[in-house]
């Protein structure tokens, strides 16, 4: 753990159109293309291997840290010791599946661990099922903290969730739904567990059928409740008064509009994300809990949208995080912040992450990843070098790694699209007439980051160039830009990646002729509205686990969530705004245009996702199919929405490769196959 950090070769993160020739010809890289293609099979193996190190946390005193190892053999938490240099002890969770860790004190890491699509005795349906655990670094036993059944209801997901500790730091408060095994309506209660002898824990504080999170201040103390009512769609936060409660804040908007995240230093007021109607961003506020005024704080930003916010084992906000491509951060304490731009500004034109950090903020642990690295964790001390814990990805070693770029292009209303460029290396000295791969991201409001993308990667190692647009309707680029998607599925949203193709060709990066599109969840759906209303511009189209028809979509959406609640609401403006009819979304299901599909299309869908079911893809191939039209479904068994297992990603990985591979030939190679 001694290796000290490499100096990262420059690559350009960003240019206008006009300089794109000139910045791409700067890049280093070979100059020959391969003289092989790279067996699908091979590569998909490769990226599809999870990191072997990751989840990495380090202890309130900044002299332990806490990972999760993986091998093909087993999955394990570890506690190291930076002091002595060796391993404390650890645990073996190859049975579960870890979704995150973090010290709650000195002496305990909780492992937090996540059970999908479980069936549970008495209970109809399937549950996505979470818990956490107590590992003990001086004893090395783990513990359940919270047992459905065992003193609360048993029927329940969502468990895990630390909002508060004990003064002497031996109990946790924890949320928890309360009541017997054919209660209808249990309470969401505050439980006190005890770290090292978690069984029977006791209500700490009494909650409600609505309630959602719950807020403490360092005595245990509860401050405040919030909860959301889903019939009246009634978001508001609580406080005490007596035996009673009062409302502080209430909104009773058809989308949420605040998020609390946190206390002040004070404990005197409640940290609230919520939209600045001027500026059109997310920006920081308080909400006094006595009176429940609120108030605009500064936090050093105002050209981006604050996608989370950083607490203390107390829950007091501590500073942000801002959206973009890559990282930014904003601390209450400005030698903090001072600090955090020296260590990325150690690695230019990269990703680097702040992970987590001592409590005094001496120590931290960085998560780099960019043009040089498929990612590397480093300890950063205060006035000490930067040492090298170890690599996330070992097998990828960094003179595989491809490039990626940050640009942006104008798309036909003049809007401006930022995207991501992974460029093959082999095109590095003379990135022109590149074959090129539109992978528009899911959700569709969410954004990509400027990080190892496995994916991407694993395209770019066949050689094709990878461009992911933000789009309109993505967010973490201001309100105006995610406003301007609303009601444009398959058409605005659509019209962007038409753009980025034109934009490519034009620039001379792309071969028109060597362009498909490829995405998963929305992506899918993009991916199929491209090969059913523009298929002249594309020569394939792949959806992973994507949307084909949005009127059975939303049939599903309504089975699975009634006519009244909130996601039923933000379907219908997503797809369609204020002007939703069966017959408009119809207009853009490609389901409905099988037979204006002229290009080869690829369906790959997990047999267990619950997001979008595998119908979507069945009826796209049935209809193709009926049509006479190119076509090739794969199911992914014992799979889910996000591919989740290894397994699974590496299958979808080699059908997606040899799916290109034909393709995406060259265009003479194209040509004598057409004779």
């Amino acid at each position: 753990m001694d290796k000290h950090p490499h100096s990262p070769r420059l690559f350009c993160s960003s240019y206008s159109a006009r300089f794109v020739g000139f910045l791409l010809l700067l890049m280093a890289g070979p100059s020959t293309l391969w003289a092989d293609t790279p067996k699908p099979i091979d590569t998909a193996q490769k990226y599809s291997i999870p990191s072997s190190r990751s989840m990495i946390t380090i202890s309130p005193n900044g002299e332990m840290i806490g990972f999760r190892a993986r091998n093909d053999e087993r999955d394990l938490v570890i506690v190291y010791s930076l002091k002595e240099g060796k391993m404390v002890t650890g645990a073996d969770v190859s049975s579960s599946k870890p979704s995150g860790l973090h010290f709650v004190n000195n002496d305990h890491l909780i492992v937090r661990v996540v059970e999908e699509d479980r069936r549970l005795l008495g209970f109809e349906g399937r549950l996505d099922l979470s818990t956490a655990f107590s590992l003990n670094a001086k004893t090395g036993e783990l513990q359940q903290l919270l047992t459905p059944g065992d003193g609360i209801f048993k029927g329940q997901s969502g468990l895990g969730r630390i909002v508060g500790l004990s003064a002497d730091n031996s109990h946790a408060y924890m949320p928890a739904y309360v009541g017997e095994r054919h209660d209808r309506s249990p309470d969401y209660a505050l439980m006190r567990v005890d770290l090292d002898s978690p069984r029977r824990p006791r209500v700490h504080s009494k909650g409600h059928r609505d309630a959602k999170n719950f807020f403490v201040n360092q005595k245990g103390d509860v401050l405040a409740q919030e909860r959301y009512d889903a019939e009246t769609r009634i978001h508001s936060i609580w406080v005490p008064e007596g035996r009673s409660w009062r409302a502080i804040y209430s909104d009773d908007s058809t989308f949420r509009r605040a998020w609390f995240s946190g206390l002040t230093p004070d404990m005197e007021s409640l940290v609230m994300l919520r939209e600045n109607r001027d500026t059109g961003l997310t920006n920081y506020y308080t909400l006094a809990l006595d009176d429940g005024k609120i108030e605009a704080l500064s936090v050093g930003g105002d050209d981006a949208d604050i996608d989370n916010v950083h607490t203390d084992l107390s829950g007091v906000v501590q500073g942000v995080a801002y959206s973009g491509f890559q990282p930014r951060y904003f601390f209450f304490d400005e030698a903090m912040n001072q600090w955090v731009k020296a260590l990325q500004d150690d690695f230019p034109q990269h990703s680097v992450s702040l992970v987590d950090w001592s409590e005094d903020g001496q120590r931290a642990i960085l998560l780099v990843s960019g043009n040089t690295t498929a990612g590397d964790y480093y300890l950063a001390q205060r006035d000490k070098p930067l040492g090298h814990l170890f690599a996330a990805r070992p097998h990828i070693p960094d003179e595989s790694v491809h490039p990626v770029l940050a640009i942006d292009y104008q798309a036909r209303d003049e809007l401006t699209i930022p995207a991501l460029l992974t460029i093959p290396r082999p095109y590095a000295e003379a990135p022109s007439n590149m074959p090129t791969v539109i992978m528009p991201h899911g959700g569709p409001h969410s954004y990509d980051r400027q990080s190892f993308n496995a994916w991407a990667q694993a395209m770019a190692e066949h050689g094709y160039a990878v461009l992911q647009p933000q789009f309109r309707g993505s967010t973490g680029f201001g309100k105006a830009h995610w406003a301007a998607g609303l009601g444009e599925w398959g058409r605005g949203m659509q019209d962007d990646l038409s753009d980025a193709v034109a934009f490519l060709s034009e620039a001379g990066i792309s071969d028109p002729e060597r362009v498909c599109i490829v995405g998963a969840s929305y992506g899918g759906y993009a991916a199929l509205a491209g090969a059913a209303f523009t298929p002249k511009i594309y020569r394939c189209s792949a959806s992973i686990n994507g949307v084909s028809d949005l009127t059975s979509m939303m049939e599903y959406e309504l089975d699975e969530h009634g006519s009244n609640h909130w996601v039923i609401d933000h379907f219908s403006r997503s797809m369609a705004r204020d002007y939703f009819t069966p017959e408009r979304i119809a207009a853009y299901s490609p389901a409905n245009f099988a037979n204006e599909m002229q290009i080869p299309v690829l369906l790959i869908h997990g047999e267990d996702d619950k997001v979008v079911p595998i119908q979507q893809a069945e009826l796209m191939r049935d209809n193709l199919k009926e049509a006479g039209k190119p076509v090739t479904f794969e199911k992914i068994d014992d799979s889910g929405h996000n591919l989740d297992t290894p397994e699974a990603e590496a299958q979808m990985l080699e059908s997606l490769l040899v799916f290109l591979d034909e393709h995406l030939a060259a265009p003479t190679e194209l040509a004598q196959q057409e004779e």
